[in-house]
């Protein structure tokens, strides 16, 4: 067995190996993979916010008095817009009446757990994120997203045995990108199960490597 000592040195070697992993793994290009977040905002919106950069809030709000609420899908188009322009209450607002309209809309769905996930609210985030990945997606970008966000939103709320789940489906959805492994890694690492922290940080590391 290693003793106290050794697991303090270990775990800093692998929490520095992650983290420079990470680091990597940032820089690397991501695929311009259309996903719910890319597709369903408005881009008449996002140019009409963008337009007069010195009155966005009065745009934002105009808009806002001006969408139909019964209307799940314009909620979801003008909702999305406002946090890609990054008015994240305002998102919020309207990405809630979306899902209340419509609960099975896993775009309106995802996008709010993304939304609130960015604002940091990872506690509310997690039961939003966790209705986009049951109602499913056709598009595997999709399924990596909301599970990317799902399993970080457990790390960032120390529920690290839950993450492992969402990060494998992370990776399933995407072999080539090592950020699933990662975020298993990193779970396992917060559990102090050193032989499996190191198995996935394997995985990792070898995909930063091919990727570079």
């Amino acid at each position: 067995l290693i003793d106290y000592a050794n697991q303090a040195l270990l775990r800093t070697a692998i929490s520095n190996y992650v983290n420079a992993a990470d680091a990597h793994l940032e820089k690397v290009k991501v695929r311009d993979n259309e996903t719910c977040f890319t597709a369903s905002a408005s881009d008449q919106y996002i140019e009409l916010i963008r337009r007069d950069p010195g009155n966005a809030q009065r745009t934002v709000d105009s808009l806002t008095a001006n969408v139909p609420m019964d209307n799940a899908d314009e909620l979801l188009k003008l909702g999305t817009a406002f946090t890609r322009v990054k008015a994240y209450s305002a998102a919020i607002n309207l990405l809630t009446k979306s899902t209340k309209i419509n609960p099975k809309n896993a775009c309106a769905q995802g996008n709010l757990g993304l939304t609130l996930y960015i604002m940091g609210k990872y506690v509310e985030s997690i039961p939003v994120l966790q209705k986009a990945v049951a109602i499913g997606s056709s598009r595997k970008a999709d399924l990596w997203a909301w599970n990317a966000y799902l399993g970080h939103a457990y790390l960032r709320t120390q529920q690290f045995s839950s993450a492992i789940k969402p990060c494998l489906a992370m990776h399933a959805n995407d072999p080539n990108d090592g950020r699933g492994h990662l975020c298993v890694a990193k779970a396992y690492l917060a559990l102090k199960n050193y032989d499996k922290a190191i198995e996935y940080f394997v995985s990792v590391y070898q995909k930063a490597t091919e990727l570079s």
